[in-house]
């Protein structure tokens, strides 16, 4: 690798001293090394967001061939994978969505693979399909199939984010209309309860603090509503839709309605259940600032719809509220990993999404703060982890909950260059 680079790259953005980067990037350099050699020994997931760090990695290779034979190699194991149908259906998490993502960025920098691109685009349509033929059976009213890693939401964006002519973005209104159905104010157990309401898996539930055998509400942006306002607000870009309009007034009064304070910084419960919600008595206590159970991920939800529907006192009241985010002390966050879903990272690409759509040094201030922390962890892994998560795993291969997360994050903000993953996370 161009490891001068990359120093170089790091040293215009961070404020830790040279011992520490050339640590970081001699690290770089053995984590490329090891994924040469464990292609054959890793599934297509993993190789799937092995491949999309590559992506941003591409500067930092001493030659073209050398980052294109990894990437092919790389990419005729996803192919494999979809092939053997190993991905899990058309979600944004596991599923053909993301590889959507993946494939689409990489034809932009490597338009050899444009037709691969293509049949792919079809095989996602052809398969979303039969999902929305089937929205009409109970488990679509049921489940959280409105959330964003494993609904419909994170499906929104990746239609959203098609090709003119390509036959995904024919079908977002549908799955917009798919989600503005879902969304609608029902009846259960006698009571009147919101449309965002849903009965947990058997493996939310094994994990859930407080049992909800009558179902629960969630505000988040990775398993709630949170994603399923921002993509909305994609759909509502791409083609007004009064529904869809309407959908969204009444998921921003609910933001506004569920928030709380503490210590002059807004708050949102994260999974509650249906009887807390309708009794509106739950625990009110500061929760971790992260992109998918915590305030920034939320706000950041708010300020998307807000800009889409120019409703100007909600931005307002998102950028004031993250930068009181940005402006408190990091170990208040009550972070326990360096990751992406619940760690520094996630939110490290929150405040840089903020600063790029307000240009407030605040969140830069924040993003630049955080990736040092970022590289610290990186370089000097075997202790930081140790002192950071304890027993949990920092994965390798694995975007939301690993290195290749972690990296692709130091790498977005120490270049300015847009990653991809951004868009799935719903940041942008």
């Amino acid at each position: 690798m161009d490891l001068s680079k990359m120093y170089h790259d790091i040293s215009v953005q961070s404020s830790l001293n040279s011992h520490t980067l050339e640590d970081f990037v001699q690290k770089n350099a053995a984590f490329v090394q090891a994924l040469n050699n464990d292609l054959g020994k890793i599934g297509p997931y993993e190789v799937a967001d092995a491949l999309s760090f590559l992506l941003y990695a591409k500067p930092y290779f001493t030659s073209a061939q050398e980052w294109e034979k990894l990437a092919i190699r790389c990419l005729e194991i996803v192919r494999d994978g979809i092939y053997k149908q190993e991905f899990r259906g058309i979600y944004v998490c596991f599923g053909l969505s993301y590889v959507c993502f993946l494939v689409r960025e990489l034809a932009n920098k490597a338009p050899a693979i444009s037709r691969f691109r293509d049949s792919l685009e079809y095989l996602f349509a052809n398969t979303l399909r039969s999902y929305l033929d089937a929205t009409n059976e109970r488990w679509f009213e049921s489940e959280s199939t409105f959330e964003l890693i494993f609904g419909f939401s994170g499906v929104l964006r990746c239609c959203c984010d098609g090709e003119p002519d390509s036959p995904c973005l024919d079908l977002a209104d549908e799955v917009a209309d798919a989600l503005v159905r879902r969304l609608r104010p029902k009846t259960f157990l006698g009571w009147t309860v919101p449309g965002f309401h849903y009965i947990p898996s058997r493996f939310e539930a094994e994990n859930m603090g407080t049992l909800a055998p009558n179902g629960c509400v969630n505000y988040s942006m990775s398993h709630g509503i949170a994603g399923t306002l921002g993509a909305l607000s994609f759909a509502y870009r791409k083609r007004p839709n009064s529904d869809v309009r309407k959908t969204m007034e009444v998921l921003i009064a609910e933001f506004l309605h569920a928030r709380y304070y503490v210590d002059g910084v807004a708050y949102w419960p994260g999974r509650i259940t249906i009887e807390q919600y309708l009794s509106g008595e739950q625990q009110r206590f500061p929760s971790r600032m992260s992109w998918c159970y915590g305030s920034p991920g939320i706000l950041r939800a708010l300020y998307l719809a807000a800009d889409a529907l120019s409703i100007e006192d909600i931005k307002r009241f998102s950028v004031n509220e993250m930068a009181k985010i940005a402006t408190m002390d990091t170990s208040k966050y009550l972070f326990d990993s360096p990751i992406v879903c619940h760690g520094l990272a996630g939110v490290a690409l929150v405040m840089r999404s903020m600063y790029n759509d307000t240009q407030n040094g605040t969140f830069a201030d924040k993003a630049r703060e955080i990736t040092d922390m970022l590289v610290y962890n990186f370089a000097y892994q075997e202790k930081e982890n140790c002192n950071l998560t304890g027993t949990k795993k920092v994965w390798k291969y694995n975007y939301l909950e690993g290195y290749t997360g972690i990296l692709q994050t130091i790498y977005t903000v120490m270049t300015g260059e847009p990653n991809m993953n951004e868009k799935r996370l719903m940041l942008r």
